[in-house]
Formats: structure tokens, sequence, C-alpha cells
């Protein structure tokens, strides 16, 4: 919420306003025009801001939701030898390579012509990984729900 709230001010938007919307936030794909009307107004200042935000605070968050839903997966999945404990590795990687590519394009070191469709391809896959992984815990809970009745 504060991080949302230092862009908007350094884009010029009042708070109140919906004006501005952070790429990897998005549950559906961005391009590089929506990239460019998000980055655009922030300035360089406001483009640094971001790039920091981005390597520090949005590094931690994977590391997090990913050892969370490992937890989750083994305390309620059938053995810790099945491939589902790897689902949040990997949207973690994929949040890893999301916030490079979204730094590395804030900071005006990769085009962002070229560069906002792979940054894309690996929100909607980070989405993709984090949306499997709950899947995977709602069937674990109910079968083992079903299976604990008498």
């Amino acid at each position: 919420m504060w991080r949302s709230q230092q862009l908007m001010e350094y884009a010029g938007c009042r708070v109140t306003e919906n004006c501005l919307v952070i790429p990897d936030s998005r549950f559906f794909a961005y391009d590089s025009t929506q990239l460019l009307l998000f980055l655009s107004p922030l300035g360089d200042e406001g483009r640094v801001f971001y790039a920091i935000t981005q390597l520090s605070l949005d590094m931690v968050f994977p590391i997090v939701y990913a050892l969370f839903g490992v937890g989750l997966l083994i305390r309620f999945s059938s053995g810790p030898g099945n491939g589902v404990l790897a689902l949040p590795f990997f949207a973690a990687v994929c949040d890893f390579v999301e916030n490079t590519l979204l730094t590395l394009m804030a900071l005006e070191k990769l085009p962002i012509e070229f560069f906002a469709f792979p940054a894309a391809v690996a929100t909607e896959a980070k989405f993709g990984f984090i949306f499997a992984t709950l899947l995977v815990l709602v069937f674990e809970m109910i079968k083992r729900l079903r299976f604990a009745q008498p």
C-alpha cells in the first residue's frame, strides 16, 4: 500500500484516483504500451524508487510465499515425495524473473518494446503456479476431510 501511494505521488496522481496500475500486480498480462503508460509519468526519480522496491520488497515476498506454500503442501499433501512441492518455487522463480526484467526496463537498461512480453509471460506463469498450488491444496484438504470421516 505504501509503495503504491509513493508511486502515485511520483506520477502526480491523487491518492483517491486509480491512475496508476503496477504491472506485476495485474492478474492479466500487460504489453509494452501499458508498461510505458505506467513508467512514463513516474519520471527518473520515480523509476529509481520503483526499481529499488522491485529489488528489495518484491524479492522478499516470493521467498515468503514459496516457503509458506511448501509448508502447507507438506502439511496437507499425501506425501513429500510428490512433485507438487515444486509449484510454489516455480512461482517464486517466475516472480524473480519478472521483478528483474521490470527493474531493468524501469532503469532503461532494457528496451521495453522487446522485454515487456517476457516480463508479462513471467507474470502470467507466476499467477498460474500460484493458482495451481492453491488448487492442489484445496484438493488435498478435501481428500483429507473425505477420508477422515468414519
